[in-house]
């Protein structure tokens, strides 16, 4: 009776071994997601921001002021998403991170099957 207790707790302690590494395994994987999704989109700003100093230079001829005006365009942007920065990245990030974590629906899923 005592050795089934201990296989039993030993099971219990496997399954929430492996519980916490496949969470921390999807965290881990959507994060490097979000990065990549960074990387690539601050490349595309970089290369819209050169096309716009290319148009503005055409049209206007200055290089200083088609400089100035991107830095304004530039600062204007960096300025909306640090306001709005709780909003807009690190509460959905927190929240996709929580849910993750805490969302026992596969869980429960998996031990309905069982039974």
């Amino acid at each position: 009776m005592i050795e089934d207790i201990k296989k039993y707790v030993h099971l219990q302690v496997e399954a929430l071994q492996l519980a916490v590494i496949e969470k921390t395994s999807v965290v881990v994987g959507k994060i490097c997601l979000l990065a990549i999704i960074g990387i690539f989109v601050a490349l595309l700003s970089l290369l819209f921001l050169v096309l716009i100093y290319a148009v503005l230079l055409n049209l206007i001829g200055i290089p200083w002021v088609v400089t100035l005006i991107e830095i304004g365009i530039t600062s204007l942007c960096l300025g909306i998403v640090w306001i709005f920065r709780k909003r807009m990245i690190i509460r959905p990030i927190a929240n996709m991170i929580i849910k993750e974590l805490y969302d026992d629906d596969k869980d429960r899923k998996e031990k309905r099957d069982e039974q």
